[in-house]
């Protein structure tokens, strides 16, 4: 790099350049971290984990299978690492399949198209980094007050870690749900309530919130949940088109959240941390349940998760030379396979899309269809239930009839 003043004819060379870049401002004091204490990140014992009826309701809501709780987290749980399959997919595509199928599922993950990874997440893991910093983003270029922002090495985080978060940074938190009752009769439920996710956090944003958490942990009998992926993704969008985005972080609560692929939608489209709550109660109840004779602790179980879910958002990250979680976030390096054009346009802009499909009508009747599946039998034994939601009982497990 070089650079000249043409009314004294100075040259500078590259050193003395980026030398004078650097001491026009204090960066280092604008763009202080503030690095949680380590306790904080310790795994507390999930209440939910051990009210099986709830648990097993909570997981037909959020639309988990059978197949999920056995292939894909008892891996995770038992031995700290994603599962390990053959090459190939014969999965239909969502939106073709006869399944209902969450929405993260609707979005294919896109990659460096080399004959090897841009990165190697396993023997080249000193250039990769998930570490994240959450609070409002300071303005480097102008001369403003101290901003501190809270510093995490790793944006899947814990409910003990979040409740950490909250009380060190002004937060909000946004009722991620809507009504079962459609007062309208309309079928626009799922519509207004993101229009009120909208409203919601432009409010908080100008009373100086900091962070804002989209909760859907108050799923009920009355109450459906928002898909996870669609409300930040919308959220995302609608704080950029109202230049509002660098004044806050977004942090998924979530209920869907429970494999690598819904952890990386949910970055790739502007989470900046995640809390998957429902999985980790889940991974607590695997660990409880047993296998082959042993029984896992809820730090044990919370820490396979957590390390498993690391790396294989690295493993993601590295498909397309990705060597940052926060170069990942909101990045949106995917595909979508079977959304209409003005879902996309609208909640998922920028998003490539080839193929039509569902809308948010379509969207909202899959999630009360899971819902009805999960609580509309309060009265019905926990086998019936179970039998409904393909969901088979473990052995061993000590489920009330």
């Amino acid at each position: 790099m070089l650079a000249t003043d043409i009314r004294d004819g100075t040259l500078w060379h590259n050193r003395e350049v980026k030398r004078q870049l650097a001491e026009r401002k204090p960066y280092s004091v604008l763009n202080a971290e503030c690095p949680l204490p380590s306790e904080s990140t310790q795994a507390q014992p999930s209440v939910l984990s051990t009210q099986e009826a709830a648990l097993s309701r909570l997981q037909r809501a959020f639309g988990y299978t059978s197949e999920e709780l056995q292939v894909v987290l008892k891996p995770m749980v038992w031995e700290g690492h994603e599962p390990i399959g053959s090459m190939g997919d014969d999965t239909p595509q969502a939106v073709l399949s006869e399944q209902s199928r969450p929405l993260a599922h609707y979005f294919k993950q896109r990659f460096a198209e080399v004959t090897n990874p841009p990165i190697d997440p396993l023997r080249e893991a000193s250039f990769m980094s998930l570490r994240i910093h959450l609070g409002r983003w300071p303005a480097l270029l102008e001369s403003e007050p101290r901003v501190e922002r809270l510093v995490l090495e790793s944006p899947i985080i814990t409910p003990a870690l979040l409740g950490t978060i909250e009380r060190a940074r002004p937060s909000f938190h946004l009722d991620a749900t809507f009504p079962v009752d459609d007062e309208n009769g309309d079928s626009l439920t799922l519509t207004r309530a993101l229009a009120r996710l909208h409203n919601e956090a432009e409010a908080a944003i100008h009373r100086g919130v900091e962070l804002l958490v989209l909760d859907d942990s108050a799923t009920g009998p009355d109450r459906l949940p928002i898909p996870s992926v669609l409300a930040v993704a919308s959220l995302h969008h609608h704080l950029i088109r109202k230049g509002l985005r660098t004044r806050c972080s977004l942090i998924a609560f979530s209920g869907a959240a429970r494999d690598t692929h819904s952890l990386a939608v949910l970055i790739g489209y502007g989470a900046n941390a995640v809390c998957p709550w429902l999985a980790l109660a889940t991974a607590e109840a695997i660990g409880a349940e047993g296998y082959r004779g042993e029984r896992l602790a809820a730090t044990e179980t919370t820490a396979n998760f957590l390390h498993a879910s690391a790396a294989g958002l690295l493993k993601i990250m590295s498909k397309m030379g990705i060597a940052t979680v926060e170069s990942y976030c909101g990045a949106q390096i995917f595909e979508a396979i079977g959304l209409s054009q003005a879902l996309v346009e609208r909640h998922f802009a920028g998003t490539p899309s080839r193929v039509g499909g569902i809308g948010l009508n379509e969207i909202e009747a899959e999630v009360r269809r899971w819902h009805a599946a999960a609580f509309a039998g309060e009265g019905l034994t926990v086998a019936h239930e179970h039998a409904i939601a393909g969901l088979a009982p473990q052995p061993g497990s000590r489920r009330e009839q």
